[in-house]
Parts: C-alpha cells; structure tokens; sequence
C-alpha cells in the first residue's frame, strides 16, 4: 500500500464517495443537533453544531450544505449549496472520543417569502489511519479506502411569522395492478413553513359511512412533511369498516 500523508487524505477522499456512499459504516459518529431554525438575517442566521467521534478509531468528517427538494410522492432531491452557507469547519479529524464544534452561516437571501428547507451532509470519508510497520518516519500515516458513514440534518430557514397551511385538494380511488385497493389523497401545502403529516387527521365519508383516519395514519415509511409550496400524494390502503366506492374526505389538523 502507498503511503500517503494525513494532509492529501482528505483530497483522496472524495473521488471513492459516490461508490461506498451504500457502505455499512464501521466507526459511529454524531452530528446534533440533527434540526436547526436559521434566521434570514441577524444573530439567528449562525447556528452552532457538533460532531462527536463515538468509537476507538480515529474518523476524517466533511460537512456540507445541500437545498432539498421534495416531489409529491415523497422523494428527496438534494442539490449543492455551497454558496448559501459558510460551513468552518467543513473538513475535521477526529481523535477517539473528542467533539468538534461547527459554525454555520446562511449567506443566501435576506427576506425570502417562505422558509426554505436544506440538509447539513455530514459524512464519514472513506479512509481509515493505521501506522504502517515498513514507516521510518512515525509522523506519516497510511490511508486506505474503508465504509462510511452518513448524518443528514435537517435546516430551515425560517422568516419571520410564518405559518403552515395544509390542504386538501381531492380525495378518491385507487386501484393499483394487483387489485389492491386505496384512498388516494392529494395534498398542497400553501403556508409559508413546512407543515408535519402527524398532525394531520383525515375524515373520510363513503356510502354514508365514516371511518376518520387518526393522527399518524397520514406518516408513510418516507417523509413526514410537506414543505412550505409543496405538494404530496398519498395512498392509504383502504379501511375494512368502510364500503367501497365514491369517496368523500375533510381535513384536520391538530397543531
């Protein structure tokens, strides 16, 4: 194996990402707070953060900023950021057991009219430091390519007075290939922050029968929001207790 120096690991580092990122990572670390409210401008627009190594193994961590998008079925997009934040520290080493705080800055627009939504991407490099027996010199370390680990926080940024509003555009059937049947329900959320899927009940009427769909019904195994502007689409696997056919629906939301 080359030997190469701790100041090139991390510039190495970045080439092997895209093809260890579904690794199972071998060394734990944590970055919290995991959600952060960011102000668009004032003493609120920095936040503090802190990564902790948790193992025995000394761990390379880069942080990053991405915009997040989410389209109606609940995918996350996430693109670059890396004009909207300053991240200091964005590249640390890790001693077993030691904590490093962070700063982060928006650097983005000072009046948006709804919050906007990112992640803080923080992820173990793939290298792993070992004193190699053939070193003359102690100071030289060996890197080697290794699994990662991956932290995503979520960031806000919030103006001032906002508020979530969570609507119900259209509620019917569905009926997927296998016969299966569903509530299909679309909604829009038209509020100026993101609003949470748990808060929300939905009452849904069929043939004169109604069955109401309780606080975390509406939570899939994906997302659990509905960013400010954004739209969702969900399909509910159909009650036993409620005769099939033209359906009715009426939204409540418990704050």
């Amino acid at each position: 194996m080359k030997n190469i120096s701790p100041r090139l690991c991390l510039s190495i580092a970045a080439a092997c990402l895209a093809s260890l990122s579904h690794a199972t990572p071998s060394w734990a670390f944590q970055l919290l707070p995991l959600t952060q409210y960011f102000s668009p401008v004032g003493s609120d627009s920095t936040q503090s953060y802190r990564v902790t190594n948790n193992q025995s193994q000394r761990v390379a961590v880069e942080v990053s900023a991405m915009k997040r998008e989410i389209d109606p079925l609940g995918q996350e997009k996430l693109f670059p950021a890396d004009d909207d934040f300053i991240v200091y520290p964005s590249q640390i080493i890790l001693e077993p057991g030691a904590s490093q705080s962070l700063r982060v800055t928006w650097l983005g627009e000072e009046s948006p009219e709804t919050e906007l939504a990112y992640r803080l991407v923080a992820e173990q490099l793939p290298i792993s430091f070992e004193k190699s027996q053939l070193q003359l010199d102690q100071s030289e370390m060996v890197a080697s390519v290794d699994i990662l680990m991956r932290y995503l926080g979520s960031v806000f940024i919030r103006p001032a007075d906002s508020e979530s509003n969570l609507v119900l555009t259209s509620a019917g059937l569905f009926e997927d290939l296998e016969a299966k049947r569903y509530i299909e329900l679309f909604f829009l959320n038209t509020g100026s922050e993101f609003a949470r899927l748990s808060e929300a009940e939905v009452q849904v009427s069929s043939q004169d029968k109604q069955v109401l769909l309780g606080r975390g019904t509406l939570v899939d195994q994906g997302q659990k929001i509905v960013l400010a502007g954004g739209e969702r689409r969900l399909l509910i696997p159909w009650p036993a207790e409620l005769p099939y056919g033209d359906v009715t629906a009426k939204l409540i939301v418990n704050k």
